[in-house]
């Protein structure tokens, strides 16, 4: 175990609470206890594929395991689910990359502004590549986790508005937006000229209501869970400010634990439901819009070249955010010339758009 997987292992279980129930009590029936925690409610994507997840794992394992979903923060808030992990209070979490970025700086990566407004071709080819095997190195290596397969693709973190519309990048200049979190896409607002501010998902719509934000980075899929057009949230920029993934993670105290078997069962039973996943991921981000659309909401797609354009000049703040943030130079470079090489064999253009959650 190295300094810094030490050091985060000794903070999380600090910031545990003594009245969790710990890991190492007796289980259920004398089935080895695999809780699940996770967020966000059952009708998110999320749940739904970890809810096909379990019934694949359970195909496998049968009674072998206690297997439990808990929905909608019932056991840890989305920022503490990895204290869960380290201390075993539960088996898995799906968090997602901003919540980690806390921990494991790198993941950052996704939404620095070098990658500002890209395709989401070019987006997925990133989460696809060598990328992604290099960031569950360092995952592994510095937290008590193990990845066990593909990442969720929520997709594109838009920039959503109320009162009027953001119709080009020049218009976030004094607009105060609450982002999701994340120190990369606190610096990409600033650069941008908007205000950015972390405030919790539950104080979303009373803020937007006040007049507490002008605006908010997130997915058509998330507006449309919180009902957010009721705010006044009727205007959609969609820049593809910061791709957005989820990072399924099991505990390694219990990793360690489980037979060979029953780790091959749920690499078997994550690969399946991953892949299945992601296209029904995407489907919901459609459905998602077209909800939105018809609870009065405005589209506003800008032209590729002119995010391009502004990619190039946020690209020189790319050193100084990478010192800033305690970034690994070598893997952020890595990725840039992975997409440059991608960039060369498909080069952008005015309609260059894609597919993706905000297209």
């Amino acid at each position: 175990m190295n300094w810094i997987r030490a050091l985060v292992i000794g903070t999380l279980m600090l910031g545990c609470m003594v009245t969790m129930i710990r890991g190492d009590e007796a289980e259920a029936g004398g089935a080895k206890k695999f809780y699940i925690a996770l967020d966000t409610n059952p009708a998110h994507f999320r749940n739904r594929i970890v809810s096909n997840f379990v019934n694949e794992l359970k195909k496998t394992t049968g009674t072998e395991l206690d297997i439990r979903v808990f929905h909608s923060g019932q056991l840890f808030k989305g920022r503490d689910e990895l204290k869960g992990l380290a201390w075993g209070n539960i088996q898995m979490a799906v968090p997602g990359i901003l919540s980690l970025s806390r921990f494991e700086t790198n993941l950052n990566l996704f939404t620095l502004p070098a990658f500002y407004g890209l395709p989401y071709s070019v987006m997925r080819q990133l989460a696809n590549g060598p990328t992604f095997k290099r960031l569950n190195n360092r995952i592994e290596q510095n937290l008590p986790v193990k990845v066990i397969g593909p990442y969720l693709e929520l997709g594109y973190l838009d920039t959503f508005s109320v009162g009027s519309p953001v119709r080009s990048v020049a218009d976030y200049a004094g607009m105060k937006v609450r982002v999701p979190g994340g120190a990369a896409d606190i610096v990409r607002y600033k650069l941008l000229g908007a205000n950015p501010v972390a405030i919790p998902f539950a104080d979303v719509p009373l803020a937007l209501s006040q007049g507490g934000v002008d605006g908010i980075s997130s997915s058509y899929e998330t507006v449309k869970s919180g009902l957010l057009w009721d705010t006044g949230l009727l205007y959609a920029f969609e820049d593809r400010a910061a791709y957005f993934l989820y990072i399924p993670l099991v505990s390694d105290i219990f990793w360690q634990q489980a037979s060979p078997r029953i780790r091959e069962a749920i690499l078997d039973a994550w690969s399946r439901t991953a892949t299945k996943g992601q296209e029904y991921a995407e489907e919901q981000q459609q459905m998602a819009k077209a909800e939105f659309i018809r609870h009065g909401g405005q589209v506003i797609v800008p032209d590729q070249m002119e995010l391009e354009k502004k990619r190039q000049e946020l690209l020189s703040s790319t050193p100084r955010i990478i010192q800033q943030l305690d970034m690994d130079s070598t893997l952020v470079s890595q990725a840039i010339e992975e997409i440059d090489n991608y960039l060369k064999d498909h080069p952008l253009s005015h309609t260059t758009i894609g597919k993706g959650a905000a297209e």
